[in-house]
């Protein structure tokens, strides 16, 4: 693994690290392993099988692998904690209720409506609420009843290598990747309301009033949680086909090959139709002056429980198709340039060419009206072009010294532009004694920006989970108690494009020192330096939301960049508004160039083997990771302040893992423990650091077969973040998952 940016050498992504995967060439036995999980606390569930081989026939080898796996999801209602969104003392989602237009958030129910038709709904937890908000028939697990914490899916992968030898010199080899990956996820309740009618409100001929009414539909009324959930179908392929070989000048070798890879994702989404108004609201009677639909609603209808009949006339699905692809040619040739006093100078030279596009298309029925409250959305495609060139030397200057290089070059052309950049590599290690290593690095990097940010013209979204940290901080209401916070309503989105982005450019530097005083023992010390200009990134709304509502209560200078930028891009309805006055009604957000980002930071590692005669074979290991600086510039008139160590950074500021093997005849156990750094949790408040720990162990059956247990998060810990709104938890940082454990075994077949 490279750990800092590798541009020189790999190219345009390789800005902060680089993992190489190679694939085995050959393998002895056919092999397979089951993998079989399931949590402490339940949901989960998960189950793997893969069976591996191959052959060789002397000139004709080949490596294959399938595996099958599936995940069952886990709900946030199974776990306790968060099963109720009221928990902290926030008010009760409304799961029917009606809102006069001019009361603002004030909810009204029927003088004589108990919500008894609802009772049942969301585990019998449906109440009538009467409180600050209003009247209405609400629930504390409406939200969580909905929420997949951890999506499920089922999965189908297979993979196979080969290479025929055409001479002892030459070979052709070929590489295929397929896999299939059906992912389902739930963030959000069937729920309609009125408001995406017409102009966010009727006319009521019975109350005579503007009116929104809301409809929440519980998993009792149509025959299951999941057939509310939203469905992921990936597919994907790759292909590689090449030859390699020896040269007959010195020692030098080549590799020549094409490779083509595709990707398709369908996401499917329950919606509901374009009757669904009329359901619940009877026939249109027109428009008044002001061209507000009128209705003549029976408010009975609202209360009544529907059945999974009715449920399937009102909901739809769409369905987005998204593709992707890439075609590329490779040529490289590496070998022996010189002998230097600390042995060959070795070079390599490659060139690259290639093309890829991608293609994202809406559901054309949307365009044709058959969807409640949604409109057309553009198909947003494009393609670009490129190139490059790189050269790497290994430089051995003295049996103590080696000195590495690389430089590359590479062309990006896309519509009417095209970009370019150059990075370079450079390394030093010095071995004054067998025991000590001395190393240093200095690299550049560049990326070029995501297609997507370059053509896309607008992306409409929601953020189903959304705070309006403004209303709540000025109202003096804590987050999780804030009737403006949590899962509902949301907030929707619009991204625009960034079709003027530059490519980010980047250094990264480091200094190291590995020491083996005795063959049992080695240990390693790094100092890493990072930094980003023109960083492309995607605003975080929540993170603008923030910086709104610093700006409006004072926090920050409103006539800062930050607050210019943050101010621009959330839109309210005015004060005066007769739907939800002075609430988010939009937050723009788009990629952007970031002025600079920079971090460092040091690296420590330690491992201690021992042996003993009766007890087995001991392996001690500890890393050690310590972020010293972030230092972060959205606008070059912002302020460079180190972020660590302030509510501001996102990130750990350090980890601890510590880890302990024991292997004793047929028997291995191996005990992780990881500590991760402070982190800011809601408000002023702070999440404190604390160990989770991890057990595996295994034991050889014969020489065939192997069975293995691992428990993660053995204490069953869970982080919360009890002054947080729901799910009371830091879901940036931490997993509520709780323990989870799984048994392996492995056979493998004619040993």
């Amino acid at each position: 693994m490279l750990s800092g940016g590798a541009s020189a050498i790999y190219g345009s992504d390789a800005v902060a690290g680089v993992i190489n995967i190679i694939l085995k060439k050959q393998v002895d036995h056919t092999t397979l392993d089951l993998k079989l999980g399931a949590t402490q606390l339940g949901g989960g569930e998960n189950a793997r099988a893969q069976l591996s081989g191959g052959f060789d026939s002397g000139r004709l080898s080949a490596v294959w692998g399938l595996e099958l796996s599936g995940r069952q999801p886990i709900w946030s209602r199974q776990r306790e904690f968060m099963a109720d969104s009221t928990a902290q003392g926030a008010n009760p989602t409304a799961v029917i209720g009606i809102k006069d237009s001019k009361n603002g958030s004030l909810w009204r129910l029927p003088a004589d409506q108990q919500c008894a038709d609802a009772v049942g709904f969301f585990d019998g937890s449906v109440s009538r609420v009467d409180n600050k908000l209003g009247v209405y028939c609400g629930s504390g697990k409406a939200a969580p009843a909905h929420w997949t914490i951890q999506s499920g899916n089922r999965s189908s992968n297979f993979a196979s290598a080969g290479q025929f030898k055409l001479s002892e010199a030459h070979e052709l080899f070929g590489e295929f990747l397929l896999g299939q990956t059906r992912t389902e996820s739930n963030t959000r309740s069937a729920s309609w309301t009125s408001e995406s009618a017409g102009k966010g409100y009727f006319y009521n001929q019975n109350s005579k009033k503007n009116e929104i009414w809301t409809r929440r539909i519980a998993p009792e009324e149509y025959g299951g949680i999941e057939r509310s959930n939203r469905a992921w179908l990936d597919d994907s392929y790759s292909l590689a086909l090449g030859a390699r070989g020896d040269l007959e000048f010195k020692d030098w070798s080549y590799e020549l090959s094409v490779n083509h890879a595709h990707y398709r994702n369908q996401n499917f989404e329950p919606r509901f139709v374009s009757g669904v108004n009329e359901f619940f609201l009877g026939p249109q009677k027109g428009v008044d002056a002001k061209g507000v639909a009128i209705y003549a609603p029976d408010e009975a209808r609202l209360f009544k429980p529907l059945n999974a009949q009715q449920f399937d006339q009102l909901m739809g699905e769409t369905r987005a198709d998204n593709r992707a692809w890439t075609s590329n040619f490779n040529a490289s040739v590496n070998g022996s340039l010189a002998q230097l006093s600390g042995g060959p100078l070795r070079g390599a030279l490659t060139l690259e060419a290639g093309r890829q596009g991608f293609i994202n298309e809406s559901d054309p029925r949307l365009a044709q009206g058959e969807f409640y409250g949604l409109q057309e959305v553009k198909t947003v495609e494009g393609s670009r072009d490129r190139a490059a060139v790189g050269a790497e030397l290994v430089a051995p200057l003295h049996k103590l010294l080696t000195a590495t290089a690389a430089l590359r070059y590479d062309h990006y052309r896309f519509a009417d532009r095209s970009q370019g950049a150059s990075t370079y590599n450079l390394g030093l290690e010095f071995r004054p004694t067998e025991q000590i290593l001395l190393r240093a690095s200095h690299a550049t990097s560049f990326r070029a920006p995501d297609m997507v940010y370059l053509f896309a013209d607008e992306v409409k979204g929601y953020y189903s989970s959304s705070t309006d940290h403004y209303r709540c901080a000025r109202a003096g209401q804590p987050l999780n108690k804030c009737e403006f916070a949590g899962v509902a309503p949301g907030f929707n989105y619009l991204q625009t494009s960034g079709k003027e982005l530059q490519p980010e450019r980047g250094s990264s530097s480091g200094l190291g020192l590995v020491w083996e005083p005795v063959k049992s023992l080695d240990l390693s010390l790094d100092y890493w330096r990072v930094a980003i200009s023109d960083e492309v990134t995607k605003q975080d709304g929540d993170r603008l939301l923030r910086d709104e509502a610093d700006c409006r209560l004072g926090k920050l200078d409103a006539a800062s960049s930050t607050c210019v930028d943050a101010l621009a891009r959330i839109t309210r309805n005015p004060v005066t508004a007769e739907v939800k006055p002075e609430a988010v009604s939009l937050v723009r957000v788009s990629p952007i160039n970031a002025s600079s980002k920079s971090t460092s930071g040091i690296d420590l590692k330690a491992n201690y083997r021992f042996k003993t005669a009766e007890w087995g074979d001991f392996q001690l290991g500890l890393k050690y990771n310590r972020v010293l600086t972030f230092v972060e510039r959205k606008f070059p008139a912002d302020e460079a302040v180190n972020k660590v160590g302030t509510h501001s950074y996102s990130g750990w500021p350090e980890k601890l893992e510590t880890t302990a093997s024991w292997r004793l005849n047929d028997w291995q156990y191996t005990l992780t423990g990881v500590r991760n750094g402070r982190i800011s949790g809601a408000g002023d408040s702070w999440i404190e650091p604390k160990f989770m720990f991890n057990l595996s162990s295994s034991v050889q059956l014969n020489k065939a077969s192997k069975l293995g247990l691992i428990v993660n998060n053995v204490a069953n810990t869970i982080r919360k973040d009890e002054a947080d709104s729901w799910p009371f938890y830091p879901s940036s940082y931490y997993t509520p998952y709780g323990r989870q454990f799984w048994l392996q075994y492995s056979h493998k077949f004619g040993v």
